[in-house]
């Protein structure tokens, strides 16, 4: 039969109990926060990455546990760019792309390089403060970024389930 079903105008249904509003959200998880923290780890990954051919034409040597550091810019910008291209695509497509084992593929590889950039972020600390001697001039801004950056990914990435099972 047409015309069944609810009208803008119906009474609103009755309920049990009054509800609650809803708590504001914390600082850390709020969204300036969050935009703060995504440009911090953008900017250094790229930055370390960027700033490297400079410092090769400028033929300054490499600082200790460059290959790591290298790792950790890579899979970092990779994680953290990735992240915000699958979030818009799932977003705006409202679809998770091709599928394995139940998973979301793209999800998955966001998930390996996350825990690749952790384990480079522990090997470039250990590497860097085991050669904190030996570092080259202008290379402790490089390297205290990336770690920063590193330690800001963490607790982003479980934030963001990245680093969840």
């Amino acid at each position: 039969m047409a015309g069944q079903g609810h009208r803008v105008d119906d009474p609103l249904p009755r309920q049990d109990r009054r509800s609650q509003a809803l708590a504001a959200v914390p600082a850390p998880e709020g969204s300036a926060a969050q935009a703060a923290a995504f440009l911090l780890m953008a900017l250094a990954f790229a930055g370390y990455l960027l700033s490297g051919p400079v410092r090769r034409l400028r033929r300054r040597p490499a600082a200790p546990g460059a290959g790591a550091a290298r790792w950790l810019a890579g899979s970092g910008l990779a994680a953290t760019l990735g992240f915000l291209g699958y979030f818009l695509f799932v977003t705006t497509a409202l679809a998770t792309g091709p599928q394995l084992g139940g998973r979301p593929l793209v999800w998955s590889v966001l998930q390996l390089l996350a825990v690749c950039t952790v384990v480079a972020t522990g090997v470039t600390a250990v590497r860097a403060w085991r050669g904190r001697g030996a570092v080259p001039a202008g290379a402790h801004v490089r390297i205290g970024a990336l770690l920063v950056a590193g330690a800001v990914f963490v607790p982003w990435a479980l934030f963001r389930g990245l680093l969840l099972p």
